[in-house]
């Protein structure tokens, strides 16, 4: 029988829940070609929940008709949170994450890995904040920029001086824009970045051009890693800027050496930039790039190329 038969058969039945029946619908929509924002604006649910539901109808299309309660599929046993309780009392560095602090991202893999559960986000973001009580959301209060600065710098000579790790500050910055034939549309222009690492105690840099036919993510996670190989001390902090993508690669980053390594963010407002500049200037300098985002200047191939070349002669010259 067609699928949308079977939906139809489906909602004829009176005793069918709500959740149930939304479900049915959106998927009966989907098939019928509705975007998720037509589907939505018919049934009067979210957009996420809509995705969500195609998404399981299309990794199995017999889960549609599979008769279970909204939600988690599973949950902790009494036996399971007590035990959960012991592990949030830890680091996540205990568990052989890098970062130092739990957050919802770190707890779902950690569910999924020790317990074989699998929980949304949202989810493990209210299971950390009954854990931490109402500490949790409470606003901080924003210091200001002069105070932040100075914060960050006692926080690094603290490592540096008294715990003898080596400290490596992580950003990009732009240096044109690729030629339009580099891109699908001629018609766009597509920034030219380089992702970089400087040692904060020495003179280790570590730097590479971005390659957009290649996902950021790895190519982060390839630069944390070349850093981790090139520094000679067995304890390392490694600040990254809190972008979308490098909490993505710190959630899910797993040190392979026998180093002791943490993976940290800058706080928000300090720009990498601060740290990063010399590097950048230099560069600039010496290849003739633009310096400010707004200078719409075109990285030919042949300065592509040079400009590679040049950022490997530079991670070479800086060895931690």
């Amino acid at each position: 029988m067609d699928i949308r038969n079977q939906i139809k058969e489906e909602m004829k039945k009176d005793d069918i829940p709500a959740y149930r029946r939304n479900r049915l619908l959106a998927i009966k929509y989907h098939l019928s070609g509705y975007s998720t924002i037509e589907i939505s604006n018919k049934i009067g649910i979210s957009m996420r929940s809509i995705q969500r539901y195609v998404n399981e109808y299309t990794e199995d299309s017999n889960s549609l008709f599979s008769k279970r309660s909204p939600g988690n599929r599973k949950s902790l046993s009494p036996s399971q949170q007590k035990e959960l309780n012991l592990d949030l009392s830890c680091s996540p560095q205990d568990f052989g994450f890098t970062l130092p602090n739990w957050n919802p991202q770190i707890l779902s893999v950690h569910l999924e890995t020790k317990y074989g559960i699998k929980m949304t986000e949202e989810t493990c973001r209210l299971l950390l904040k009954k854990q931490r009580g109402k500490s949790a959301s409470s606003k901080l209060k924003h210091l200001p920029l002069h105070k932040l600065k100075v914060d960050f710098n006692e926080n690094i000579n603290r490592l540096v001086y008294e715990l003898h790790s080596d400290v490596w500050i992580f950003g990009q910055f732009y240096v044109g824009f690729r030629a339009a034939y580099k891109t699908k549309n001629k018609n766009k222009k597509r920034r030219a970045t380089v992702l970089c690492a400087k040692q904060h105690n020495g003179s280790g840099i570590v730097c590479q051009f971005v390659n957009p036919y290649k996902k950021k993510e790895g190519q982060l996670a390839g630069l944390i890693n070349a850093v981790i190989d090139q520094a000679e001390r067995a304890k390392l902090s490694l600040f990254l800027p809190k972008s979308k993508i490098s909490q993505y690669v710190a959630n899910r980053f797993v040190n392979q050496s026998k180093k002791l390594v943490t993976l940290e963010y800058l706080p928000s407002r300090l720009l990498s930039d601060v740290y990063l500049g010399d590097v950048k200037y230099e560069l600039v300098e010496k290849l003739k790039l633009p310096f400010k985002n707004t200078e719409g200047k075109t990285l030919g191939k042949r300065k592509q190329e040079e400009l590679i070349d040049y950022l490997l002669k530079l991670s070479t010259r800086h060895r931690a």
